[in-house]
């Protein structure tokens, strides 16, 4: 798993994922979902458990506050989940990939891909012709 990686350092915990919900009616609406998924319970490892605001305080107890001030609806909690920061995982993947001799060509244009008998070859961008192993499109907006 990439996440395992030695280099890899972001904070990375695989003690599951407290999602809490302020308000009944987000609560709800989570809830059919989670309810709709768990039908297919075979296609999951760890399906996802509702939780009650007293079972979410138990779990991070650092939502007393919020408790105590009635602004816990409920939660789901995914215990099989993992979680990180992403902006420290993907700084680090990037030096990573740049340790192993991968380039990254930000801002630049991709017109066409280029394949030979439908293996990648390389790329026409707007600053030329890059020969490739691979290309990943990361395809992001303005």
């Amino acid at each position: 798993m990439i996440a395992e990686l030695p280099d890899l350092q972001f904070g990375h915990r695989t003690d599951g994922v407290l999602t809490v919900f302020r308000t009944p009616r987000a609560f709800d609406r989570e809830a059919v979902r989670v309810a709709r998924y768990a039908g297919n319970a075979d296609h999951f490892q760890d399906p996802e458990q509702l939780l009650t605001p007293d079972e979410c305080v138990k779990i991070e107890p650092a939502l007393v506050p919020a408790y105590t001030s009635g602004k816990i609806a409920g939660g789901i909690f995914a215990a099989s989940a993992a979680t990180g920061n992403a902006y420290q995982f993907t700084n680090a993947l990037a030096q990573t990939c740049q340790n192993t001799g991968v380039e990254f060509c930000f801002g630049v244009e991709v017109t066409n891909i280029s394949r030979i008998s439908g293996t990648i070859t390389g790329a026409e961008t707007s600053q030329g012709y890059i020969e490739a192993d691979a290309v990943v499109l990361a395809l992001g907006s303005n």
